[in-house]
């Protein structure tokens, strides 16, 4: 059987392709009616936002569903210039937005940059 990735958040068990007014049972996103006025990325910041929690009340949630870890489905194939967008953010220290992102509390600068903090201030005293 061929499933399908939810371009929302990520759930990659869709039955039915993300159209024709499929619903995905993961975040609730009913495909050609709430991606009509809001785009994939703000739907899933909404969805994020609200705990990402399992929305189908008939579909059991998946044994050891881990919502964030799937969204990393969609994020992680979004071209590279749509990552590039949050590359501002990070060096001027507007991290808040991040955690429409990731659903959670978004990270020290030193952290999103990749520079963990032991090692910077190593390198800055040598």
């Amino acid at each position: 059987m061929n499933t399908h990735i939810c371009p929302v958040c990520g759930y990659d068990r869709l039955i039915d392709p993300p159209s024709n007014f499929t619903i995905c049972p993961s975040c609730g996103t009913e495909f050609e009616y709430d991606d009509a006025f809001s785009t994939h990325a703000q739907l899933r910041a909404t969805w994020l936002k609200s705990g990402a929690k399992w929305w189908s009340p008939l579909d059991p949630e998946p044994p050891q569903w881990e919502p964030y870890s799937q969204v990393n489905n969609v994020i992680d194939a979004l071209p590279i210039w749509t990552a590039l967008r949050y590359v501002p953010q990070l060096i001027t220290g507007g991290l808040a937005d991040l955690n429409t992102i990731y659903g959670q509390p978004p990270p020290s600068r030193l952290e999103a940059l990749g520079t963990p903090p032991r090692q910077l201030r190593t390198a800055q005293a040598a």
